[in-house]
Parts: C-alpha cells; sequence; structure tokens
C-alpha cells in the first residue's frame, strides 16, 4: 500500500506525490512501484541502503530508472 512504501521510505526525501504503482494490461498489479526523490543522490543512497531488504515479505529491489518510464507507469495507473 502507498503508506507502507513511503513509511519504508522514509528518511529518504521519497516524494509521496510522485508513488505509482505498475499495473498489467490485465489490470492486475505487477508488484512494481515508483517513486521520484528530492535529489539524485537521495535516490543513489536509498538504492544503496534499502535494496535487498523486506517490506513485510516483500524482498525489495530498487532501481533507478528514467523519467519517462515513470511517466508510463503513472499515465496507466488506475490510482
Amino acid at each position: 500500500t502507498p503508506p507502507k512504501v513511503m513509511e519504508f521510505l522514509e528518511g529518504y526525501n521519497a516524494q509521496p506525490n510522485t508513488l505509482v504503482f505498475d499495473f498489467n494490461d490485465r489490470g492486475h498489479p505487477t508488484g512494481e512501484a515508483f517513486v521520484e526523490f528530492q535529489t539524485a543522490d537521495d535516490a543513489k543512497r536509498a538504492c544503496k541502503e534499502l535494496n535487498g531488504l523486506f517490506l513485510g515479505k516483500r524482498y525489495i529491489e530498487l532501481f533507478h530508472t528514467t523519467h519517462r518510464e515513470w511517466e508510463r507507469v503513472e499515465k496507466n495507473s488506475p490510482w
């Protein structure tokens, strides 16, 4: 859920209004989420320190991506 993801990212300056979840063509969640950070350094620090941790029972992998990819997901998100 958005609150759980933002809680996981607390202290890394993730921008809550940019959090989007990806959905497949059938409208089912893919398990991927995208969020923008205040700075590139915040994003790098989050990737370094949080990658491989768990959010509940979910294993978390963080990747750098492009703003264009975020826009694609945001455009198609039903939320």
